[in-house]
């Protein structure tokens, strides 16, 4: 643990008190171990079953501990009665290995009466615990009586984006569908998108766009289109000479070759005509300035312009509408997906764990 040098661990000797963080690779014995500090706690610190909680993560590996922790109980009640050879572990643990040993009778009563009261022993999956003690508290918990639990959430994203997708895009007004078309995100993207964001609430979404926030986005777009489309209707002959002429431009085949200008100087006409600012073209970043001086060539100045300077602000507000978009995505489904878990009255296993966490950091913690 931070601050503390690493030791070695060995089963006999290990403080059960305090909290350990124990590094350990497959195949090195972490079934054995807990087994091994199960029987510590039973024989040393008297501890019955019902109060030792031991979680994983899979119900096959809660199957094999709770066998493994039973067999290892007979087996040292069998070693302390001499009924039986003991391994070194519980030969090292009835010749005092350490000082918590209580004695032969003791331990052989403490593992007598585990054994006795195992069926009530605390062995489960993470999500099998947060259950059983939301259920167990559901009063003091402020937990539904009767909830479904679900493991697939596939089917609530899906109502969450498409609703996020009437709201957003079905109005006669969208100005910035076309972003998300051209961009395919469509109410299937929000899914994959929106898988695995929302199981944590202290998930901080930076930044944290509302409604407000994607209006002015489009706002602001509208008014670099408007400074954009005024330049180019004054000074298109200007600006297509310059991207047919210049001597700092790579005339390659994929940047500003001569068949490739005549088809941008196209794309750009019909933009402007159409009068959508959202509705930029493949290939509209080569009109930035930014994109020209990346692709110019070395023995020359890339050139400037005016409108090449607007062009890469617009595309610069677009990338921003669309990181606002996804962000107001967030923002909604996070409340949305909780509306809807409520109506249905069902939890995802993501849902147990912080349920719980809430539970316990709340007045009825304790």
């Amino acid at each position: 643990m931070i601050g503390h040098p690493m030791e070695i661990y060995d089963n006999l000797t290990i403080e059960l008190a305090g909290d350990t963080l124990i590094e350990a690779s497959a195949g090195t014995g972490k079934t054995y171990a807990i087994a091994c500090l199960y029987l510590r706690l039973v024989v040393e610190r008297g501890l019955l079953p019902e109060n030792i909680l031991v979680v994983t993560f899979t119900e096959a590996a809660t199957k094999e501990l709770r066998t493994r922790i039973r067999e290892r109980l007979r087996s040292a009640r069998d070693a302390f009665a001499g009924v039986a050879d003991g391994d070194d572990f519980c030969v090292g643990l009835k010749n005092g290995s350490n000082n918590w040993w209580p004695g032969d009778a003791a331990a052989l009563a403490r593992i007598d009466m585990a054994l006795q009261t195992f069926d009530c022993a605390a062995i489960s999956t993470i999500h099998g615990f947060c259950s059983r003690a939301l259920q167990e508290n559901a009063f003091e918990s402020g937990s539904l009586y009767e909830t479904e639990l679900v493991a697939d959430q596939t089917d609530l994203l899906q109502s969450v984006a498409d609703d996020f997708w009437r709201m957003s895009f079905f109005a006669a007004d969208s100005p910035l569908l076309p972003i998300m078309l051209r961009k395919n995100w469509l109410p299937g993207a929000m899914v994959r998108f929106l898988r695995g964001k929302l199981s944590n609430p202290e998930l901080e979404v930076v930044p944290l766009a509302s409604r407000e926030e994607m209006t002015r986005h489009c706002l602001q777009l509208d008014a670099a289109f408007r400074e954009l489309a005024a330049l180019w209707r004054v000074r298109r002959k200007e600006i297509a000479g310059i991207l047919t002429g210049h001597e700092g431009l790579s005339r390659s085949r994929n940047n500003f070759h001569p068949d490739v200008v005549k088809g941008l100087l196209a794309a750009m006409d019909r933009y402007v005509a159409e009068g959508i600012p959202a509705g930029i073209f493949p290939g509209f970043e080569k009109f930035t300035t930014d994109f020209m001086a990346d692709n110019s060539l070395k023995r020359a100045e890339p050139p400037r312009h005016a409108f090449f300077d607007r062009c890469g602000d617009l595309a610069t507000l677009a990338g921003q509408a669309f990181i606002a978009t996804k962000s107001g995505l967030f923002t909604f489904a996070r409340h949305r997906l909780a509306e809807l878990k409520a109506d249905r009255a069902i939890r995802f296993y993501d849902d147990l764990l912080t349920d719980l966490f809430r539970a316990l950091e709340g007045t009825s913690g304790e």
